[in-house]
């Protein structure tokens, strides 16, 4: 049997997979299923999830790992932490989960290209092995299997209280950044709304090319991204999200945003959530029985 090809995921919310959903993700995956099957506390309780045991089957030997925290106002809809010291505590949490998996040996955090290099030749280079294994807690022993790489990266920066914290978060590993989420934000609006950068934006953007960070340009509104990009001339990607053509949302890029994406020379990463794929999918409502939708096609 052939080896699957070598993947690189480049947007997992591990962290608040790991900590909001309590799942640890050190087990198989039919187990995590079945410890969730009759929970009710959150929709997709017991349906399927990334783990490590199934990312190293698959051969996800490297992955964007990201940390979000979101600042809502009051008695604004979208739900959030109440002061950006909040939303920057729980980013916090997430990076003390990492560091933990990473003293666990079931992550090391690529920081510098050699490291990168490094570990694409000990994925590509070594022998095989039992990567599929999963790590049994009771054992209280390290797994042997190959360390899953991640690129630490920020989905929202709204709980960067100052600009002093992305320097902070830099020097912790931070090598890629996103502005917006959902609806507005401190620095940028995101998906479902439109307004330009603000100053504090613009600010930001030219703090994240002074550190060499990789601006994701995913969630940004339309009109923030137009901004960012005349006030930004560092290396930038998208790194989930599809094409607004084929299913219309703004979340999605519009031709003339990935073509600019693709002329500074950036990355466009792919996103498999079907209301990103299919035409008149409706959110919370649509089943993919309604449109005899399968993973295998």
């Amino acid at each position: 049997m052939t080896a699957p090809s070598f993947i690189f995921d480049v947007h997992l919310d591990l962290s608040m997979n790991a900590l909001e959903w309590n799942r640890d993700l050190r087990w198989t995956q039919e187990k995590i299923r079945r410890w969730e099957q009759n929970m009710k506390d959150k929709v997709d309780r017991g349906n399927t999830t990334v783990c490590f045991p199934e990312m190293r089957r698959g051969n996800i030997g490297l992955c964007v790992g990201t940390q979000i925290g979101r600042y809502s106002p009051y008695f604004h809809r979208l739900p959030g932490w109440s002061s950006p010291e909040q939303a920057w505590a729980q980013t916090q949490g997430q990076l003390a989960w990492y560091r933990a998996m990473e003293e666990a040996g079931e992550l090391v955090q690529i920081r510098t290209k050699a490291q990168l290099e490094a570990h694409l030749d000990l994925w590509l280079k070594s022998p095989p092995c039992d990567d599929g294994t999963p790590y049994l807690v009771e054992s209280r022993k390290k797994p042997t299997h190959r360390p899953i790489g991640y690129i630490l990266s920020l989905e929202g920066a709204d709980s960067m209280i100052t600009l002093k914290h992305l320097e902070r978060s830099y020097a912790d590993g931070l090598r890629a950044l996103g502005p917006a989420h959902y609806g507005p934000g401190r620095y940028a609006h995101g998906t479902d709304a439109d307004e330009p950068l603000s100053p504090q934006g613009k600010e930001l953007i030219k703090e994240i090319e002074r550190l060499g960070i990789i601006l994701d340009v995913t969630h940004l509104c339309d009109s923030a991204f137009w901004d960012a990009l005349d006030c930004y001339s560092g290396p930038l990607w998208a790194s989930h999200q599809n094409c607004r053509t084929l299913a219309p949302w703004n979340r999605q890029f519009a031709d003339d945003q990935i073509k600019a994406v693709i002329e500074r020379g950036g990355v466009l990463g792919m996103a498999f959530d079907a209301i990103m794929m299919v035409p008149g999918w409706i959110h919370n409502r649509s089943k993919p029985s309604d449109f005899n939708l399968k993973i295998e096609r």
